[in-house]
C-alpha cells in the first residue's frame, strides 16, 4: 500500500472526491457484521482538473452487488431523455409476467362479439398500452426514487432496522430493474 501511495504522489494525482454515499463496498446485513469501505476513487492530475472544471464524481448505489459503482460526469449535467418521441405500439415481452395483462387480453378476446379481428386487436393493444403507460412505464421514476431512498438510508447509522429497509429496497429495485432490462432487451 505504501508503494501505491508513493506512486500517486510521484504522479501528482489528487482524489477527485465524491457526492453520494461515502463508501463503495459494503458487506453484512446485520449491524455487528456490517462493514463499509471506500475502495474506489477517481484520481487525476491538476492539469486534468483544469481541462474539466465542471466534473462531479457520484458514488452510486447498487441493489445487485455489495460493490457500488462510481460515475464521473464531466459536464456536471444530468443526461436528458428525449421526450414526446412517437414510437409504434408493440407487444412488450414483460407484459407476460403481469396478471393484469392476461386479464385485459382475456376480457377483450372472451367477449362473444362478432367483429373484425383488426378492430379487436386494435382495442386490445390500446388497452394494453394504456395499462402499460399507467403502470410499467413509470418504473424508471420508481427506480430513481428508490435509489434516492437507498442512498439516504445508506448514509445513516447502519442499525438493524435500517439494514432491513436497505435489503427490502434492494429486492424491490431488483424486480423493477429486471422489468426494465426485459423492456430494453426486446
Amino acid at each position: 500500500m505504501a508503494k501505491f501511495r508513493s506512486t500517486i504522489e510521484d504522479c501528482n494525482l489528487v482524489d477527485l472526491g465524491y457526492e453520494g454515499v461515502w463508501f463503495t463496498w459494503q458487506r453484512g446485513h446485520k449491524r455487528e457484521q456490517n462493514v463499509m469501505e471506500r475502495l474506489d476513487i477517481f484520481l487525476a492530475t491538476l492539469e486534468w482538473c483544469e481541462k474539466f472544471p465542471n466534473f462531479k464524481v457520484h458514488n452510486l448505489t447498487s441493489p445487485y452487488s455489495d460493490h457500488h459503482p462510481i460515475f464521473i460526469n464531466l459536464e456536471n449535467s444530468r443526461f436528458k431523455r428525449i421526450k414526446n418521441m412517437k414510437k409504434p405500439i408493440r407487444f412488450e415481452s414483460l407484459w407476460c409476467k403481469e396478471n393484469a395483462c392476461a386479464k385485459i387480453v382475456g376480457d377483450e378476446w372472451g367477449k362473444n362479439v362478432v367483429e373484425p379481428i383488426k378492430e379487436k386487436l386494435g382495442r386490445t393493444i390500446g388497452r394494453l398500452k394504456g395499462w402499460h403507460d399507467g403502470n410499467i412505464k413509470h418504473n424508471r421514476s420508481k427506480i430513481d426514487d428508490l435509489n434516492k431512498e437507498l442512498e439516504v438510508l445508506l448514509s445513516k447509522n447502519p442499525v438493524d432496522p435500517i439494514l432491513e429497509q436497505v435489503q427490502s429496497i434492494k429486492v424491490e429495485l431488483n424486480c423493477l430493474m429486471e422489468q426494465e432490462e426485459m423492456f430494453w432487451r426486446q
